[in-house]
């Protein structure tokens, strides 16, 4: 009886799925005009990403297209909606591409800005504040021959790196704190991430999560060894790697809420900036290829976190934090080494 209900009630929305075909057909024509008038100029935008976005979505529209002519309208509209999904991106990705060099130059121009405003303190200066000015100048005359080269984003992180040595000489000129007391900053600041860390977690956190944390701590502790030995300002980079760690430990299963993707993105870059500087300086076109994704994962990430969707924001970081990882690792091998 129960298996009769069942029929009846499917040959009685049979005709409920034909109906939706005439609507479903349109959109598919529709979709299939955007996709073959857009697609060249759309794979002649130079972001590798497209390519893909533009196979899947071909593949998607195909989909509907097979399933539309054999009266399942339901399933080509689902195909019909991932291939328009897909499209959709490829184009935004590209709009992204032709507005970042305006977005470049001027993030630049002010970065040159706020550096002539420093000129003036070199004269006054210790020799310590003089060479992180010296620094900042060295990074943004990097980011400069990077937008000469349409190396864009990697323009732009070579440009904030240039910000944050800047203000780190601002500091040291009205009196900030000495580079040792720098480095036991930034080893506070590990400490207290690390410290929540378990609690955090829960006694059922994923086996994933429980490795990066246990990974946190032994390169914190290195970070401690090097800055209690000799004062190597190494320590910094190791004990922000051990941050990071930590951040992508609570964001295994979501446990991250918008401040703490905030700071995660905040983390990414700060360990980040030793692989652009490298990526800059040498002919590494893999690593290039890397910082630069990362980049852009870290400004999507970024901007949907702005517009409220802490979900794509996480995913965007996670995916960010994973490759500045293995950017660090491939632009310095052995930086976590014991001292």
């Amino acid at each position: 009886m129960r298996r009769t209900l069942l029929l009846l009630l499917l040959i009685g929305l049979a005709p409920v799925a034909r109906a939706e075909c005439p609507r479903v057909q349109t959109e598919i024509e529709r979709l299939r005009e955007q996709f073959d008038r857009q697609r060249d100029e759309l794979r002649a935008c130079e972001v590798d990403q497209v390519a893909g976005l533009l196979e899947q979505a071909g593949l998607q529209l195909r989909e509907a297209e097979r399933l539309a002519q054999g009266d399942d309208c339901r399933r080509a509209g689902t195909h019909l909606l991932a291939g328009k999904s897909l499209l959709e991106k490829a184009r935004d990705l590209c709009r992204d591409r032709r507005r970042l060099p305006e977005q470049a130059q001027i993030f630049l121009t002010r970065t040159d800005e706020e550096l002539a405003r420093l000129r003036e303190m070199a004269g006054s200066a210790t020799p310590e504040c003089r060479r992180m000015l010296r620094l900042a100048f060295d990074q943004q005359e990097k980011a400069w021959r990077q937008f000469r080269a349409d190396k864009l984003r990697l323009a732009i992180g070579l440009s904030a790196g240039a910000r944050r040595t800047a203000d780190s000489a601002r500091r040291c000129a009205r009196g900030g704190p000495d580079a040792a007391e720098m480095i036991q900053r930034e080893l506070a600041d590990t400490d207290r991430l690390l410290a929540r860390l378990p609690e955090r977690l829960g006694p059922d956190a994923p086996p994933e999560a429980r490795g990066f944390a246990r990974r946190a701590e032994e390169l914190q502790a290195r970070a401690r060894r090097r800055a209690e030995g000799s004062g190597d300002a190494r320590a910094v980079l190791v004990s922000r790697h051990a941050r990071l760690l930590a951040w992508r430990a609570l964001a295994i299963d979501d446990r991250l809420e918008p401040e703490g993707i905030g700071r995660m993105i905040t983390a990414t870059r700060d360990l980040l900036q030793p692989a652009r500087e490298a990526a800059a300086g040498g002919g590494d076109a893999a690593l290039r290829r890397m910082v630069e994704e990362t980049d852009r994962r870290l400004d999507t990430a970024e901007t949907a976190l702005a517009a409220g969707d802490p979900r794509r924001a996480l995913v965007e970081a996670r995916a960010a934090a994973g490759l500045a990882l293995e950017a660090v690792g491939r632009a310095g091998p052995g930086f976590d080494d014991e001292p």
